[in-house]
């Protein structure tokens, strides 16, 4: 963890030591034996680095360029890394001279690159230019690497003062700088910014019920990733890393456009929003005022910024949904009093619950945590709704029209009532009867998708119908669920139906990458017991969304 932190924030000096110290323990034997090979090849190295350093110390001084120019040391673990990984011997590692040259100015920097140039033969494909495009941890240097005289190869690293401290200890050069005057605080106060952002959404998004391995995980996936630096069609360079999607580069340059995202073009051309981006790439981001993120997103998104706030999305759609279910729940219950809720009675409810607010009221109506039929009852105290409402159950709905639902019963139609399964209706919904053929009275919710085509493809009849229900009929609610993929999820989520007092009839699940998808049938009473359920289903850990769908939107391989 630390040594990968140090280096993310810069502080090179620290992490070398961290590095060398962890090879110490986990490897001595290692480290024991590069030690004494570099302190017996130590004389060797520095009279290498003397018929190096001195030509170009000479140059330096006669274009009159204030310089310090010195042999850069190896530390252990960098070089342990290359013989284990890169399968280089001890010898040809060694034979690699390094020299770091630290001038005043960034035009010093590329006069100092034409002298080394000039003195010694250039490897044309192993140059970078740090200076125009800086890591993202703030290191900024111009890296050559030359053929000296002899055919050695030697690595030339040319920076400034402040360049060089900052290599050094990364962003604690701000301090420094804070010492000295604004003038120097401000080159470093934006990317000072950019840190404390970084590491407060890493701390964020860890949320306290995590467990240690997702903390890992987390951390993984923004201190150990390789990086990739793209472009504004302005030209800004945003840096982001391997694998990022045209989501993460939306979310890095405003979290505005990342939650208005439509479509991405990459180099002038159309891209889907979970392309992978490429070094150098330009990207320009589509964006409309009526898009919203997917949940898909999240299986894409690999910055720690673009999932954390796709996440509060969809935390406060969640409340937005149970503030709009609370208010429908109470206006369409207190109907049956013959009365609507006033702002005296909104207020005089808010009070007497607790809530901080008419919304928070709703919000905990809406999920289930206040029971309806105490509020109806703090409003209408003794009073019995209306007579025709509290009639006996009879069919678990009436024709409102007397005439018709005597018409009914002289066909025979009258007692035979089914649930249309495109949108299973639930008590506490508005429905619509349909007559079939005038033998079945088949009912939907009123906003049903096949209710306008009933009667112009079908021989039949719209009627207005209530519900009239006992409190233990049941209703199946098909719902359908997206989760963090994880073992026990599927136990995590029967319990939690368990304790609102519903069970699960039916249950499929699939997983995509480190996404669950899950579809399940709960039967519930009425629209507050399946407001519970889903509001009990929310609070399971790594549930992202919940949602009511009907049999048309479940896929194939699902269920």
């Amino acid at each position: 963890i630390y040594a990968p932190l140090a280096h993310r924030f810069g502080i090179n000096r620290v992490k070398w030591e961290l590095e060398d110290l962890a090879l110490k323990v986990l490897d001595e034997r290692a480290y024991r034996r590069i030690a004494e090979r570099i302190s017996l090849s130590r004389k060797d190295r520095e009279k290498a680095v003397e018929q190096i350093v001195d030509p170009i110390k000479k140059r330096l001084e006669e274009e009159n360029i204030q310089h310090k120019v010195v042999g850069r040391a190896k530390h252990f673990y960098s070089i342990y890394n290359k013989i284990k990984r890169r399968g280089k011997s001890f010898e040809e590692i060694m034979d690699l001279i390094a020299v770091r040259v630290v001038v005043e100015t960034i035009p010093d920097c590329y006069r100092a690159l034409g002298i080394v140039h000039n003195l010694y033969t250039p490897i044309a494909e192993r140059f970078s230019d740090y200076i125009a495009m800086p890591k993202g941890n703030m290191y900024q240097s111009l890296h050559t690497k030359v053929m000296d005289n002899d055919g050695r190869t030697v690595e030339v690293q040319i920076r400034t003062r402040e360049m060089d401290l900052v290599a050094e200890v990364g962003i604690a050069a701000h301090w420094h700088y804070k010492e000295e005057g604004d003038d120097q605080k401000s080159e470093f106060g934006d990317n000072l910014s950019d840190y404390y952002r970084w590491l407060r959404q890493l701390i964020e998004g860890s949320k306290e019920e995590d467990s240690s391995t997702e903390f890992m995980k987390r951390l993984k996936i923004n201190l150990f990733t390789d990086e990739i630096y793209v472009f504004t069609p302005k030209g800004k360079l945003i840096q982001l890393p391997k694998m990022s999607t045209p989501i993460d580069f939306a979310f890095a340059v405003h979290t505005d456009i990342g939650m208005h995202a439509l479509g991405a073009k990459v180099n002038g051309r159309m891209v889907p929003l979970d392309a992978e981006l490429k070094n150098g790439d330009t990207v320009e981001i589509l964006t409309s005022n009526n898009s919203r993120p997917s949940i898909d997103w999240l299986r894409v998104v690999r910055t720690g910024r673009a999932r954390n706030n796709i996440r509060k999305h969809f935390q406060e759609a969640r409340v937005e949904d149970a503030v709009r279910g609370g208010r429908e729940l109470l206006e369409r219950e207190l109907l049956s009093y013959k009365r609507k809720p006033t702002g005296k009675d909104i207020e005089e409810l808010v009070d007497a619950f607790g809530a901080r607010s008419a919304e928070d009221f709703f919000r905990s109506l809406g999920t289930g945590e206040l029971e309806l039929r105490k509020v109806v009852h703090h409003l209408v105290e003794d009073r019995e709704p209306d007579a025709e409402h509290d009639s006996p159950p009879q069919m678990k709905v009436r024709v409102v029209d007397p005439q018709v639902e005597s018409i009914l019963k002289k066909q025979g139609a009258g007692g035979t009532v089914t649930f249309g399964r495109c949108c299973d209706p639930i008590p506490g919904e508005p429905i619509i009867g349909f007559i079939h053929e005038g033998k079945e009275l088949i009912v939907h919710r009123t906003n049903c998708h096949n209710v306008s085509d009933l009667v112009t493809r079908h021989r039949g009849q719209l009627v207005e119908v209530e519900w009239d229900v006992s409190r233990i009929d049941r209703f199946h609610a098909r719902l359908r669920y997206f989760a963090e993929d994880r073992k026990y999820l599927v136990r995590d989520i029967g319990e939690a139906v368990a304790k609102v007092d519903a069970s699960i009839h039916e249950a499929n699940l699939r997983t995509e990458g480190n996404l669950a998808l899950g579809t399940i049938i709960v039967p519930v009473r009425g629209l507050s017991h399946l407001n519970r359920v889903l509001n009990r289903l929310l609070k399971v850990k790594g549930v992202l969304q919940v949602e009511r769908i009907n049999v048309a939107e479940v896929p194939n391989n699902v269920v």
